[in-house]
């Protein structure tokens, strides 16, 4: 749902580890500043922010960073 719906995406890395204390981690590489923050402002991403209790119950958190 969200690889269509976040156009500016360049890349995305998508890690679980059953023995880590992360349940899984998702590190995404925007076009720019702009499209990373229409991508998150997106209802398509609203939409499955509402879907993942369905799944699990960690809590979901975000970092945003930018390159050293």
């Amino acid at each position: 749902m969200l690889a269509a719906a976040w156009t500016g995406k360049r890349c995305r890395l998508l890690s679980r580890d059953a023995d880590a204390v992360d349940v899984s981690v998702g590190i995404y590489r925007f076009r720019d500043e702009a499209a990373l923050h229409a991508a998150l402002a997106s209802a398509e991403t609203e939409a499955v922010m509402a879907d993942v209790p369905r799944f699990t119950d960690a809590t979901v958190s975000r970092s945003i960073a930018t390159p050293l």
